[in-house]
């Protein structure tokens, strides 16, 4: 019975959107569809196939010749079809369609970042052919800590930009791999975050005994200095590969192996390999609300001058809710936790984990694109987060 529903809504959906172009495109999104839905019609029941044939039927005989806007929204509708052919494909309910992922997240702390691969994982949705996904972020990172005989200061802003492509193998399987590349400055930003902390009540001691806009990058452990910049610069990220598997539809299980392509000169170095494994776990209520509980841990073996301080397993963690409001905007919020990298150091900004909130706007299409805004706050001073983070995504 809840596969005829599906089927059904399914049905009334198509026939809404056709109905707009239908005077002049019918023929050709009939055509296209009907050969789409075969084998989702043949899981899903005869509904979806019944509601095509019909509309071809009932206007079979026409020729036009499609004109610019016509031709468009043909696409679109074909694209949509492929995107809920793919959905109802996979054993995945109707109403993904409308609820979309959640964003991933990884940590923005360069500290983090240079000694795990450990991200969120929310569960992917199947899709028709590759899909692109862009994404950019923009961090006010200040840390400042001192002990007798270790310190460690970084007051920088760092813009990253990555692009990465997914596709599906067959129902279950998907792979993607992501490059890109990050700059470090002194930024413009120091005045405007000062201003809006002592808005919301939470003043940065640590920003208000620095210079404005000035960078710098210091690290003293054990009296041994490991690095003194005065000045950061632009550099390619690691390369990131990932498999997925979709045990059911509520239920995704991820293997993520980074590459080391990014340069000592990167905030972000990390200098070796390393292999991560998560486990997302997605309910959904309604057509409304979805939740992820996203978990796992992963390896990076220890290099550099610190290596006997340098913790080789990690484990990071999140929840993760997407309420959708009306129509394809929606509001998110994400609570990531990374356990501590270092150990021994003296230094609670190299010791402690990190704890850091991550909430903004998604607006998501009829045929599943998605532009994603979110605002990144650290929620624990004395830990591996920044101070604030802007994100902007593009799903394509």
């Amino acid at each position: 019975m809840s596969s005829l529903r599906c089927g059904f809504a399914t049905a009334k959906a198509l026939r809404t959107r056709i109905s707009g172009v239908r005077a002049r495109c019918v023929p050709a999104i009939a055509c296209a569809a009907s050969l789409l839905f075969t084998s989702a019609a043949s899981a899903q029941g005869d509904t979806v196939s019944l509601a095509l044939h019909e509309i071809h039927t009932d206007r079979g005989s026409q020729t036009d010749t499609l004109g610019p806007a016509e031709s468009r929204a043909v696409a679109k509708v074909a694209r949509e079809a492929r995107v809920l052919k793919a959905i109802l494909n996979a054993g995945l309910p109707e109403v993904d369609m409308r609820l979309g992922e959640m964003p991933a997240f990884m940590s923005l702390n360069p500290s983090m970042i240079a000694r795990s691969g450990v991200l969120t994982h929310p569960y992917r949705l199947p899709g028709p052919g590759w899909k692109m996904i862009v994404q950019t972020s923009y961090a006010n990172i200040i840390e400042y800590d001192h002990a007798p005989d270790a310190r460690h200061l970084l007051d920088a802003e760092v813009a990253r930009a990555e692009v990465g492509l997914r596709k599906d193998i067959g129902r279950n399987v998907w792979v993607s791999g992501a490059l890109g590349a990050s700059l470090a400055t002194s930024g413009k930003l120091d005045g405007f975050l000062d201003w809006y902390h002592g808005l919301i009540g939470f003043p940065m001691h640590e920003r208000e005994a620095r210079p404005v806009n000035q960078f710098a990058d210091t690290l003293v452990v054990g009296g041994r200095q490991v690095r003194a910049r005065s000045s950061g610069g632009a550099s390619l990220s690691d390369v990131r590969v990932e498999g997925g598997y979709r045990w059911s539809p509520d239920l995704q299980t991820v293997v993520s192996v980074t590459l080391p392509t990014a340069p000592v000169s990167s905030l972000d170095h990390r200098g070796v390999v390393s292999v991560s494994l998560a486990q997302t776990l997605r309910g959904r209520f309604g057509d409304r609300v979805v939740m992820e509980f996203s978990g796992g841990g992963g390896y990076t073996p220890r290099t550099g001058p610190m290596s006997e301080m340098q913790r080789r397993w990690n484990v990071g963690g999140s929840f993760g809710t997407r309420l959708r409001m009306t129509g394809g905007h929606s509001l998110y919020g994400i609570v990531f936790y990374h356990s501590a990298p270092y150990f021994g150091t003296g230094l609670a900004t190299q010791d402690s984990g990190e704890l850091t909130t991550d909430f903004g706007y998604v607006f998501r299409s009829r045929s599943g694109r998605e532009l994603r805004l979110g605002l990144t706050e650290d929620i624990y001073r004395l830990d591996q987060g920044v101070d604030v983070g802007l994100r902007l995504s593009v799903v394509w």
